[in-house]
């Protein structure tokens, strides 16, 4: 399972700063006041509900809890655990290059540059053709990131291409859907065309990514080839990546198999295995000898199959809570195919279930399964959701 700030910091516990119980302070404040005016005058003083004084010590106690109060915030900011967006960022600088927020990535894809005929000579697609998308109410371009050849005797050519705008914004665009070439110069008649869906595309890395990272960043000082340090080296090569499994067979010495997965559960692309494999290079972030293979995940396949009733005494509710199932199950669908490895508990979807009101609730599919490392769930039939009525 993918780690997260919650499971990476559980054992963490939050330090003791500066109090700021307004209560505790005010309480404090109104019996040391008290006692010294019983020790100055020898007359004792219990300050009333409506003693002047005692509105004045509460009102001082108040400003004393809120300076305290961003004490803490202020001392937290320089703990792991608890520092926020520039704050985050100094934290990382310590570690140099390495310990860098992500930055915005553009989204990448296949793009298919074709003519009619063999043109009898090469057609030469110089690196930074621009392609753009058709729908002009999301216009989007995409550059090729390097030289790309029709030959001679061929009618086309596959490229990269990436997308100028940085983010998400163009994960998920249609094939075909980028085809207006800009700016084409040359004496010959070209198509272009997307031959694969964009993905990759990310946003700057959030603070809980950024930070789970850098707890991470020790381990990737060693060029030992820790199974730590090829995970940060790997999360490191595109914001995108929100889980990798690092296996070494036994049986082939000095081989390492790195298992990307892509935010909401996607497939890595070629061009991201290739990401990782960069960012895991012999020169500096492994040892030379290491045989370093980027892999998509294994597809477990599994399927869902529940039946449940309602009481009667929610008859008033029932078209809600149906619809409410459909959504609790897809929600489990989601849940599973965004991680690897793990298992597969169908315990959590009769709790969810039961948690909406629903009773008798029969998982007969999914069983309980524990996954590989490498393994990603995928649904392999459409879900399958048996009301069986009221009781």
């Amino acid at each position: 399972m993918a780690d997260t700030v919650s499971s990476v910091f559980a054992a963490v516990p939050d330090p003791q700063l500066f109090e700021s119980d307004v209560s505790l302070i005010a309480q404090v404040m109104l019996v040391g006041f008290e006692a010294g005016f019983e020790a100055a005058t020898g007359t004792t003083l219990t300050l009333g509900a409506a003693d002047p004084r005692r509105y004045e010590l509460l009102y001082q106690a108040d400003l004393i809890a809120q300076s305290y109060a961003a004490g803490n915030w202020v001392a937290k900011q320089n703990m792991l655990k608890y520092s926020v967006n520039q704050n985050l960022d100094v934290l990382g600088s310590f570690w140099g290059d390495m310990g860098k927020r992500l930055a915005a990535a553009g989204a990448v894809a296949s793009i298919t540059f074709s003519i009619d005929a063999p043109a009898g000579v090469n057609i030469t697609i110089p690196a930074g053709t621009s392609v753009a998308t058709t729908d002009p109410n999301n216009l989007l371009v995409f550059t090729t990131l390097e030289d790309a050849v029709i030959a001679a005797e061929s009618l086309f050519v596959i490229t990269v291409a990436e997308c100028t705008t940085l983010g998400i914004v163009a994960n998920g665009l249609g094939l075909g859907s980028i085809s207006v070439l800009q700016d084409w110069n040359q004496p010959y008649v070209v198509v272009a065309s997307n031959s694969t869906i964009p993905t990759g595309g990310a946003d700057p890395e959030t603070d809980d990514r950024y930070r789970v990272r850098l707890y991470k960043l020790p381990k990737g000082l060693s060029t030992c080839g820790p199974q730590a340090a090829y995970e940060f080296f790997a999360l490191s090569a595109n914001p995108s990546i929100t889980q990798v499994a690092v296996e070494s067979n036994p049986g082939i010495s000095g081989t390492v198999v790195l298992t990307p997965l892509m935010a909401g559960g996607g497939i890595p692309t070629d061009f991201e295995l290739n990401q990782v494999l960069t960012a895991c290079n012999g020169r500096n972030n492994r040892p030379l000898a290491d045989r370093v293979i980027a892999a998509a995940p294994s597809g477990h396949p599994y399927s869902v199959t529940v039946s449940a009733n309602l009481p009667s005494a929610l008859s008033a509710q029932e078209g809600t809570l149906i619809d409410n199932a459909f959504t609790t199950i897809n929600n489990f669908i989601l849940n599973e195919k965004a991680s690897l490895g793990g298992y597969i508990d169908p315990s959590s979807l009769t709790n969810s279930l039961s948690d909406l009101g629903f009773i008798n609730v029969q998982v007969a599919r999914p069983i309980f399964e524990i996954l590989a490392d490498n393994a990603q769930p995928v649904l392999v039939d459409d879900p399958t959701f048996n009301y069986m009525g009221m009781i």
